[in-house]
């Protein structure tokens, strides 16, 4: 004894109107100004501390040094065997130095 149902229409009510914050107006100012393909997690960041402050990323067992100017990549350091960590600037911008899950630590001239 099957009984016959109806469908129920759902009511619909007029929505909210959106309220934009003065903090989500203060971030929807800023826009992309470059996107890098890293071939693995970024592990740290950091930039020189001498003009034109490049930019120093370690993601997988590269790093790379993107050009504090153009915002374009600079050059790749991809000597690691192993996953690479924390490319630190010498305080003078001209070496930097990053470790390796291999225990070992290298230094590179970026002049």
């Amino acid at each position: 004894m099957a009984q016959e149902f109806l469908p129920v229409v759902p009511k619909r009510h007029p929505g909210l109107p959106l309220r934009t914050t003065n903090e989500a107006r203060y971030w929807a100012r800023y826009q992309l100004r470059e996107d890098f393909e890293l071939p693995g997690s970024v592990s740290h960041v950091e930039f020189s501390p001498t003009a034109p402050y490049d930019l120093a990323i370690v993601a997988g067992a590269r790093v790379t040094i993107v050009d504090g100017k153009t915002n374009k990549v600079n050059r790749v350091i991809g000597s690691f065997k192993d996953v690479a960590y924390s490319g630190s600037f010498k305080h003078d911008g001209r070496l930097l130095c990053a470790g390796s899950a291999d225990g070992g630590l290298q230094v590179f001239d970026v002049q």
